[in-house]
C-alpha cells in the first residue's frame, strides 16, 4: 500500500508529499497525523533549512478535509475530531522553526486552500485555483481560512472570496498578494526547487527569526513588536552563523551556515 505521505529530503530542503491522488490528496485521518508526525521531527531538526508542503500530481494540491460526500458519512464525533486535527496541523506549520512554501500544484479546495494559507509562502503553477467553496455547502470555512486569508487579502476581498465559494486563479491569486509567485507547469519543479534552495542558502537563524517575527506582529502593539524584534536581533548577532556570515562576505566565498 502507497505511503499516504511522502517525505524527500535534499540538502536542507524537506519536501512533504500528500500522496493520494485518487481522492484528490484530501487530508484524511492519517495524513494529518503523517504529517504532524513529520513537522514534530523538523522542529528539532536544525540540519532543515526550509519545508515544502505539496500534493502528488499537477490535478489536486489537495481537496481537504472533507466535502459533502465524505461528510455525509461521518458522525458529527468523527467531523469534529478531524476538523480538531487540521485546526492542530496547520498551527503547527506556523509554528514551526523552519520557513514553509505551499506548492500549489493543482487545486487547492477547502482544507486544502486552508493548509495552503497556513503556510509562510506560496508558490502556483499557472493552472492552480484556489476555492473555500464551503458557504454553498451550508456552513463556512472551519480549520482557520477567514481569519488567515483576511490578513493576507484584506477583508473585504477574503469575505469576497469566502461568501461566493468561486475559484480564484493563479494570475488573480498573484494580484491580490495570495501567492508570491506564478509558474508555467512545465517549469513548476525547477523554479520552486530553485526559489527554494535561494532561501535555504540565507542564515538559518535569521530566516526563523523573521518568520517570528513577521507571525507576531499582527497580535502586538508596534512597541512590543520593536522591543522583540531588537531582542531576537540581539542573539542571532552573537551567533556563530553571524560570524560566519560576515567573514564569508569578506572573503568573498559562500557562507557555511550550521544554525548555531
Amino acid at each position: 500500500m502507497a505511503e499516504e505521505v511522502i517525505c524527500r529530503r535534499t540538502g536542507g530542503i524537506v519536501t512533504l508529499i500528500v500522496n493520494r491522488p485518487e481522492e484528490q490528496n484530501m487530508l484524511s485521518d492519517e495524513v494529518l497525523t503523517q504529517l504532524h508526525s513529520h513537522l514534530l521531527e523538523l522542529n528539532q531538526d536544525h540540519a532543515t533549512r526550509l519545508v515544502i508542503i505539496t500534493g502528488v500530481g499537477m490535478e489536486f494540491f489537495c481537496g481537504g478535509i472533507f466535502n459533502p460526500g465524505l461528510k455525509a458519512r461521518l458522525s458529527a464525533d468523527q467531523i469534529r475530531l478531524r476538523r480538531r486535527h487540521a485546526i492542530e496541523l496547520f498551527e503547527r506549520i506556523g509554528t514551526l522553526i523552519h520557513p514553509v512554501i505551499g506548492a500549489i500544484n493543482g487545486r487547492a479546495q477547502a482544507g486544502g486552500f486552508e493548509m495552503a494559507l497556513a503556510c509562510d509562502m506560496r508558490i502556483a503553477a499557472s493552472h492552480a485555483t484556489f476555492c473555500l467553496p464551503e458557504s454553498s455547502w451550508g456552513g463556512f470555512p472551519g480549520a482557520g481560512g477567514p481569519l488567515r486569508l483576511s490578513r493576507i487579502v484584506g477583508m473585504g476581498k477574503a469575505m469576497e472570496i469566502i461568501m461566493t465559494g468561486r475559484a480564484v486563479v493563479a494570475d488573480e491569486a498573484l494580484r491580490i498578494g495570495l501567492i508570491e509567485r506564478v509558474v508555467p507547469p512545465g517549469d513548476f519543479e525547477s523554479e520552486l526547487y530553485e526559489f527554494a534552495n535561494c532561501i535555504a542558502n540565507t542564515s538559518p537563524l535569521g530566516n526563523r527569526a523573521v518568520k517570528k517575527i513577521i507571525r507576531a506582529c499582527p497580535e502586538m502593539s508596534g512597541r512590543a513588536a520593536q522591543a522583540f524584534s531588537d531582542a531576537l536581533r540581539e542573539l542571532v548577532g552573537a551567533s556563530e552563523d553571524a560570524r560566519e556570515g560576515m567573514i564569508a562576505h569578506l572573503e568573498g566565498r559562500p557562507p557555511k551556515y550550521k544554525a548555531k
